[in-house]
């Protein structure tokens, strides 16, 4: 990592540790202003962490991949893109800003912990397929993380319906369980999208679409789980609670999945 990367880091990770911190308060304290102010310094943090993976890519001559602090930091980097389109359009969600800048703080974190050293690109990670794979396998996760973040508020707003600083600050429940269905919608898409090109990517690498390995296998679990999710509040007219709560679930599964067994030992070559 070059000393211009690491002040970029430094940079990107202090504005989203602030970032979220200024969400919160604008949380607590019911102030729009530092909600604006929440979404200035996420924009600053995004414009840094672009500018340090656009570096990093032209130093190492690839694209983000290679090592667990580039995977995490470019989900990271997602996520927050997530968010800044979504509270555009939505700016009543502003107020899950620090649950989503604090998941982007802690990625970035997590990454930069592991090993930020720029290494060369192992010889199976040489496909375009793979970097398609890891797009879309972090895009679908910026959608399902803010869509979780919303359903968390759902919860939250549910569990305490006659309290007034929940009223005023939090969407209605109809906005927030409209929300999730349609970043969780977005996020399906976008997960098949990483199943098929993951596919492609194995067959280049290793001669084989699918070989059900432990990774391979919870990825589809999670995208048959989110496929649930759809079938039973497009089909069945599901919404409320066990939505929210099915929601949080498959996120955990996630999470677990990549960042619990995408890395026990004989794991290391999937993503």
């Amino acid at each position: 990592m070059t000393e211009a990367e690491l002040i970029l880091f430094w940079v990107t990770l202090s504005a989203y540790g602030l970032a979220a911190a200024s969400f919160l308060f604008g949380l607590i304290r019911k102030g729009q202003g530092a909600d604006r102010v929440g979404v200035y310094l996420a924009a600053v943090g995004l414009a840094a962490h672009v500018a340090g993976l656009t570096h990093r890519s032209l130093l190492s001559g690839h694209l983000p991949g290679a090592e667990l602090y580039e995977l995490n930091s470019l989900g990271a980097l997602l996520t927050v893109f997530v968010f800044l389109l979504v509270q555009a359009r939505r700016p009543a969600l502003r107020v899950a800003g620090s649950a989503v800048s604090f998941i982007a703080a802690l990625l970035l974190l997590f990454g930069y912990l592991s090993n930020p050293e720029i290494s060369p690109l192992p010889p199976e990670f040489r496909s375009e397929w793979f970097f398609v794979h890891i797009f879309f396998s972090f895009l679908a996760f910026a959608c399902y993380a803010t869509s979780a973040s919303a359903s968390g508020l759902y919860l939250w707003k549910s569990s305490y319906p006659d309290n007034g600083f929940l009223k005023s600050r939090v969407p209605s429940l109809e906005i927030l369980d409209a929300l999730s269905f349609r970043l969780v919608s977005f996020g399906f898409v976008f997960h098949a999208m990483m199943v098929i090109s993951g596919s492609f990517w194995a067959y280049t690498a290793w001669g084989s679409y699918w070989s059900w390995d432990p990774i391979e296998t919870w990825s589809l679990v999670t995208w048959l789980i989110y496929g649930i999710y759809l079938h039973l509040y497009l089909t069945l007219g599901w919404r409320g609670r066990r939505m929210a709560l099915l929601n949080i679930i498959a996120l955990v599964v996630i999470v677990l999945n990549f960042w619990g067994l995408g890395h026990l030992p004989g794991q290391g070559g999937h993503y």
